[in-house]
């Protein structure tokens, strides 16, 4: 099992190299959605190194940061509402690792990722079949590790480094000659035999050494080298220096240092006992590429050690009963909700109510409330008869990976089904004329005069069939002309985003250089200062919308019913979306009777319930609850 390991620390240099060209896109997006909110990142083995990299990466540029094996997510028992979840693999196969990410894609992080040096994993087929986690696979010209992470760990380490720097400071400027500048020569010639032989190592390391002494630990475990004890520098000095009072004559100590902990290093080596080896292992450059010199450097110490000891890292023999572990299920990730509650499907979606309740354990009295309450907003959609259905569209009907292609087919068969009966469809939506192009692909010509669109915000209703609309010859309302020179004059918010104004609504996109986040609270305290009654202002899941007095998507409710009740009898209107939460721009939309959302909810008990399937979001969900609805002459209603 395995490969010669000199042959794969040969290959860094190339594999570094190699990542500085491949694609970071996807990487890149996915951390800068993710700024905003903590991060988990999940790995196992030497992926976990490159996991707590990603931490380090994350709580340098956006918020904290934890890294986790796959057990420890799982048996966390931990809702991810207002997190995200990186999941990090290299072949993308392992039992561990697919499990984690199932639990994490049915816990909901805001967004969710893997990223795997291999192509056509199991993994993406995994992310796939939840449809709103992204993944990012590659093919490392390498090919596969043997049986200690190398070649896969520097090429990730260096995609995540890369993605990072561009989302916050924008080009990276990688050194070419980074990787392969370090010199196992040079390591050489500061081990002396008797370094080597002894069987214990003390890694001690600063902030950006962490990872590579993670990572040491690791590889000198995995393959049986030594038995290690890690330390930083300061954690050192509180007892932990003890042991080399002891144990000195068997005891080598390994200093990472970067630039960052030159001096600290100093003035703690300095102290040791002269009887203490000490290996000092060094960058040139500080932060996250420092960590990169350094991961090398332990490579190639493992290479050095591997030797002395007759075992090649890359090969050193798998037990029988190590394979017969490795294969081991982790616990099912939801096999201990609680009873009180039913079905994980009923958990969750009360969780999702409960969205501060992090934890998958609700207190009795909370959960009956929410139970009885779950139940009654149920009971009162079944009896409902609906003749219109009004859907918001992105993150609804249209996902925001299809936001430039437009919904998918499935969609649009459901669509047809509906309209067949006679009922009436209103989409809402932020936007304009795409919305209406993408539509007519979408849906039957023959039902066109059966669905209104309620374009920006709701702000001009027509139906599917009127080509004129949207109109954007109007002028912009005044209300709005103040907000806009406003706008106009932050510099900071014009970096950040591009803003696109029209007659009732003013839009703002946030760019590479900004947040969603970042830009709602630039307009929200920029607009306070326009008087006690402001321009009101709605985020949605890619834009942030100041919209006119009176524009709501309420009116397109109201549209929707008045044109049902020309041919039916049922005029109660079932509302879908995806944005329930304040100030989500379908907070009016789904605070109706009969409403259901793909995603946030509302605290309200009694309306805006999300009770897709533990893991569904946006479309799919949107999708599961259309194939729900019964068709009758005239109406449609659950069963």
């Amino acid at each position: 099992m395995g490969k010669p390991f000199e042959s794969e620390i040969q290959c860094l240099a190339d594999s570094y190299n190699w990542a500085l060209d491949a694609d970071i896109a996807p990487i890149r997006d996915f951390v800068r959605e993710s700024r905003d909110y903590p991060l988990i990142a999940v790995g196992s083995g030497g992926s976990y190194t490159a996991a707590h990299f990603a931490t380090l990466l994350h709580e340098e540029t956006g918020s904290i940061a934890k890294s986790v094996t796959p057990l420890e997510l799982v048996s966390s028992r931990k809702r991810l509402f207002d997190s995200c979840a990186l999941v990090l693999s290299a072949a993308g196969r392992n039992p561990d690792v697919l499990a984690a990410f199932h639990f994490a894609a049915k816990a909901e992080p805001r967004h969710l990722m893997a990223v795997c040096t291999t192509k056509g994993t199991l993994l993406a087929s995994v992310a796939a079949s939840y449809c709103y986690p992204q993944a990012a696979e590659y093919d490392l010209p390498s090919g596969k590790d043997g049986f200690l992470a190398t070649n896969s760990l520097i090429a990730t380490v260096t995609l995540l480094a890369r993605a990072y720097l561009q989302s916050t400071v924008g080009p990276d400027e990688f050194r070419k000659d980074l990787v392969g500048a370090v010199r196992e020569d040079d390591l050489m010639q500061r081990i002396v035999p008797e370094v080597i032989a002894r069987p214990s190592w003390l890694f001690l390391f600063g902030r950006w050494g962490s990872s590579p002494a993670i990572d040491a630990e690791s590889k000198f475990s995995e393959a049986a080298l030594g038995s290690v004890q890690l330390a930083d520098f300061r954690n050192f000095g509180h007892g932990r220096h003890h042991w080399l009072s002891r144990h000195y004559h068997d005891t080598t100590v390994v200093a990472l240092i970067t630039p960052d902990d030159v001096g600290l290093a100093d003035r703690t080596l300095a102290l040791l006992p002269s009887t203490v080896p000490v290996l000092r292992l060094t960058s040139r450059t500080p932060g996250a590429t420092g960590t990169l010199e350094l991961l090398v450097q332990i490579m190639h110490l493992v290479h050095q050690v591997g030797r002395a000891r007759g075992i090649d890292p890359g090969r050193p023999g798998v037990p029988s009963f190590g394979r017969r572990i490795y294969h081991l299920a982790l616990p099912s990730t939801y096999a201990h909700d609680q009873p009180r509650l039913g079905s994980t499907n009923v958990a969750t979606s009360i969780a999702r109510k409960l969205k501060y309740v992090s934890s998958l354990s609700i207190p009795a009295q909370e959960a009956q409330f929410w139970l009885a309450a779950r139940t009654s907003f149920i009971r009162r959609l079944k009896k409902a008869r609906f003749g219109a259905v009004v859907l918001d569209y992105d993150g609804t009907v249209c996902d925001s990976s299809d936001r430039y292609t437009g919904p998918r087919k499935e969609m649009g068969l459901e669509f047809d089904r509906l309209l067949k009966t006679g009922i009436i469809v209103g989409i809402a939506t932020g936007r304009g004329r795409s919305v209406r192009v993408a539509l007519r692909s979408l849906i039957s010509e023959e039902f066109w005069h059966q669905v209104l669109i309620g374009y920006y915000n709701g702000s001009d209703i027509a139906p599917l069939a009127d080509q004129s609309r949207p109109d954007v010859a109007q002028s912009m309302d005044k209300s709005l002309e103040s907000a806009a020179q406003l706008l106009d004059a932050q510099a900071r918010l014009q970096r950040m985003s591009v803003i696109e104004k029209r007659p009732k609504q003013i839009t703002l996109v946030p760019n590479e250089r900004g947040t969603l986040r970042e830009v709602s609270m630039i307009v929200c305290d920029l607009l306070s200062k326009l008087g006690p009654v402001p321009p009101s202002i709605v985020t949605s899941s890619h834009s942030v919308d100041i919209l006119a007095p009176g524009v709501s998507k309420v009116d397109l409710i109201e549209a929707c019913q008045d044109m049902a009740g020309r041919t039916s009898s049922a005029r109660e209107v079932l509302c879908v979306g995806d944005n329930g939460e304040w100030p989500g721009n379908d907070h009016e939309l789904l605070a109706t009777p009969y409403s259901l959302s793909v995603d946030t909810v509302s605290p309200d008990p009694a309306t805006c319930w999300n009770l897709a399937p533990p893991g569904h979001r946006g479309a799919v969900a949107t999708l599961g609850y259309l194939t729900r609805l019964h068709v009758v002459a005239g109406h449609v209603r659950f069963v």
